[in-house]
């Protein structure tokens, strides 16, 4: 791998199910863990619904026996399986949401890792820039989360989505342009290739234009399965990645499929053949 180029390459896992589960090691997040450092993984990304559900102190001890990281916490399972979104026009489920998320930012702050925001939004069927009640909830919501993680210096993440899941932020042109209307320094963005295999009209374009807000990204297929089970031309993206010096988190955010094993061995052995080539 180039001198200059230091990515590092992290699993996604979650302690639970979900509906929405392109994770790995689903319900059995020590395994996934151990499964992780065995194959050379740096670290790890973990899905949870409530941080204060954790036993925080066992994470942390494990990671660091290990001497791996968790790159960060990702929320959205608060919406998939609690209902719970920023969007919501029940203030009850916005006020957990809320909670939740700060909740993730207090245990963000204590693994020193970053706080992926996406699927918490809800199921937006509009656009950004409408000025609808929905916006202005979604953007209150938001506002309270980044003030909260920018005094525990927490970086929150936010990921465009494809328009299958939301109309809100599709695009990463959509969400660079979000990110700055906050004016927050603890905001960044992170792209996840299977997305912007739907909504980019060149991916290696639009990562080269907004790689000033890219510290972090996630890695699935266009069948939402490991690098190299799909049609993206992922040698493009890496190179892409190089040239811009990127040293910031590749994350696998992909089915169990053929099996949880399976993936994990595909992701970070194709991955790491092209990171390693010319």
């Amino acid at each position: 791998m180039k001198k200059d180029f230091k990515a590092k390459i992290a699993l996604c896992l979650s302690p639970e199910k979900s509906n929405f589960s392109p994770f790995l090691f689903i319900g059995d997040l020590y395994k996934g863990i151990y499964t992780a450092a065995d194959l050379g993984y740096d670290g790890v990304e973990v899905s949870i619904r409530d941080s204060k559900e954790m036993d925080q102190e066992k994470l942390v001890k494990t990671m660091d026996s290990l001497n791996m990281k968790v790159y960060s916490i990702a929320t959205g399972q608060s919406f998939f399986t609690d209902g719970y979104s920023f969007s919501s026009e029940d203030k009850d489920k916005r006020t957990n949401a809320i909670s939740r998320m700060k909740g993730h930012i207090d245990f963000a702050q204590i693994l020193n890792c970053s706080l992926v925001v996406g699927g918490i939004l809800g199921n937006v069927k509009v656009k950004y820039g409408t000025g609808t009640d929905i916006e202005k909830r979604i953007i209150d919501s938001l506002n309270q989360c980044l003030q909260y993680a920018k005094e525990k210096n927490v970086v929150i993440l936010f990921e465009p989505i494809n328009l299958y899941m939301t109309y809100f932020i599709c695009t990463l042109d959509e969400g660079a342009d979000f990110i700055r209307s906050f004016g927050y320094d603890n905001m960044e963005m992170i792209p996840d290739t299977h997305h912007m295999n739907i909504e980019e009209k060149s991916m290696t374009e639009s990562l080269a234009k907004h790689i000033d807000l890219i510290h972090y990204i996630h890695f699935s297929d266009s069948n939402r399965q490991a690098p190299g089970f799909g049609n993206i031309d992922y040698q493009s993206i890496v190179n892409t990645l190089k040239q811009k010096k990127f040293d910031g988190v590749i994350s696998f955010e992909i089915l169990p499929l053929p099996d949880d094993m399976a993936a994990a061995k595909q992701a970070i052995r194709y991955t790491k053949s092209l990171l390693n080539s010319n």
